[in-house]
C-alpha cells in the first residue's frame, strides 16, 4: 500500500501527513492541538486548518500511530507514533533529501510565456511578491530572536542538540526568506533592462 500522504506527490515533498507524522515522532498529541505546532514548525506550509482531522484516522488506520488517550471529542483523543511510523518517517527523511530541488514558481511561466506588453503587470506580481516574501523575512527574523530570548534553543555553546538543530532551522529560514527577497529584486531589475547578460554570484 503506498504510504498516505505519497500518493500523487512527487519524491521529497513534505505532505500534511508527513509532517503530523514527525511532529507525532517528537510527542504524542491530538488532532486539535498539533494545527498550532504545524505552524510553528513549518511557518510557510500553508496548512489547511482542518487537514489533521482527515490525516488521524488515515494514519491510524494503517497503523503508523496509535491512541493513547481518549479525550472529551475525536479530535482532542492524544495519539502517538508506533514503531512502524517511526520507521516509515525516518525512511521518508532519508529518501527526501535525495530528491532534486523542484521549482514551480507561476511568475516563471508568466514571464516565459509573455510578451513585453505584460511587463508593467508583470512587475508588479513582483513587487507584491517581494513585498510578501520580505514580510515573511521579518517575521523569521522575529520567531528566531524570540526563541533565543525564550531560551528555548539551547546554550549558546551548541552543546544542546535539540536547541543547535532547532536553532539552524530557523537560521536557514531567515536566510531563505532573504535569498527570496533578493530573488524578486534581482527579477524584476533583468526584466527591466538594467542588468543584462551578467555572471550570477551564487555565494
Amino acid at each position: 500500500m503506498t504510504p498516505v500522504g505519497r500518493r500523487s506527490s512527487p519524491k521529497g515533498d513534505l505532505t500534511p501527513s508527513m509532517a503530523v507524522l514527525g511532529l507525532l515522532c517528537d510527542r504524542p498529541d491530538s488532532a486539535s492541538r498539533i494545527a498550532i505546532r504545524l505552524e510553528e514548525r513549518y511557518p510557510h506550509g500553508r496548512w489547511a486548518k482542518t487537514t489533521n482531522y482527515a490525516i488521524f484516522p488515515e494514519l491510524a488506520k494503517r497503523g503508523v500511530i496509535e491512541k493513547v488517550q481518549s479525550g472529551t471529542t475525536a479530535p482532542d483523543d492524544v495519539y502517538k507514533t508506533t514503531a512502524l511510523g517511526t520507521a516509515e518517517f525516518g525512511g521518508w527523511l532519508r529518501e527526501a533529501v535525495k530528491a532534486p530541488p523542484r521549482i514551480r514558481d507561476p511568475t516563471q511561466a508568466w514571464v516565459q510565456h509573455s510578451d513585453e506588453s505584460e511587463l508593467p503587470e508583470i512587475i508588479q506580481a513582483i513587487e507584491r511578491m517581494q513585498k510578501r516574501w520580505r514580510a515573511e523575512y521579518e517575521k523569521a527574523q522575529e520567531r528566531l530572536k524570540t526563541e533565543l530570548k525564550l531560551g528555548r534553543l539551547g546554550p549558546s555553546d551548541g552543546s544542546d542538540w535539540p536547541g543547535r538543530a532547532r536553532y539552524a532551522v530557523l537560521e536557514d529560514t531567515v536566510r531563505m526568506c532573504g535569498l527570496q527577497v533578493r530573488r524578486c529584486m534581482a527579477l524584476q531589475a533583468r526584466l527591466e533592462n538594467r542588468e543584462m547578460h551578467s555572471e550570477i554570484d551564487d555565494g
